[in-house]
């Protein structure tokens, strides 16, 4: 009896020991080999390579596009802001020209209209330069302003100081934030 029992442990030890002997010739020959070796090298560059390099070029491809995406943004903002610029420069350059256009028109008819009409009728060059100014504010004159300007210049008995009608005119081209008082324009008479 006690010989079967100190024999089965042997071969039980034995199985063991022969299974162990197996898994390291296993390892030995084909994980160990030059081949193995080699073909799981290759397998590992191959998937790093295809994984690896994709993985980089994804953070690339994402990086440039956000990039590039900002660039625009960036240029679009500057557009928009440029464009914004310039049209309020143009803007600015009609209101000038309106404004000068007015200041001209009836500077020419307070001065000159004197006396030019002091000896009606009045001068052919001096009537075509009063026309052109009267017609260039007439296009462009709200209704209630031309009204005004129509009944200055023909001495209307309605009609409003020159400096009252010069103010509204100014708050229609500039906006009502630009609003001053008429009697601060300074107006000069003439000294012949």
């Amino acid at each position: 009896m006690g010989k079967g029992k100190g024999f089965c442990r042997f071969d039980l030890t034995l199985k063991v020991h022969t299974q162990m002997k197996d898994l390291l010739d296993f390892v030995r020959n084909y994980i160990l080999s030059p081949t193995i070796s080699v073909a799981i090298i290759a397998l590992i560059g191959f998937l790093s390579r295809n994984y690896l390099s994709g993985w980089i070029k994804d953070i690339y491809d994402r990086s440039l596009e956000d990039y590039k995406f900002e660039i625009n943004k960036a240029l679009e903002d500057y557009k928009h802001d440029y464009s914004k610029v310039l049209e309020d420069y143009k803007n600015e350059a009609v209101i000038k020209q309106k404004a000068a256009i007015i200041a001209e028109f009836i500077s020419e008819w307070i001065y000159a209209g004197k006396k030019q009409f002091a000896n009606y009728p009045p001068s052919a060059e001096f009537a075509k330069t009063l026309n052109r100014l009267s017609f260039e504010a007439f296009l462009w004159l709200p209704k209630e302003s031309a009204i005004e300007v129509s009944r200055l210049l023909t001495n209307d008995s309605e009609a409003k100081n020159f400096k009252i009608v010069l103010e509204e005119i100014r708050e229609h081209i500039l906006g009502n934030k630009e609003k001053i008082d008429p009697a601060i324009i300074v107006a000069f008479e003439s000294w012949n």
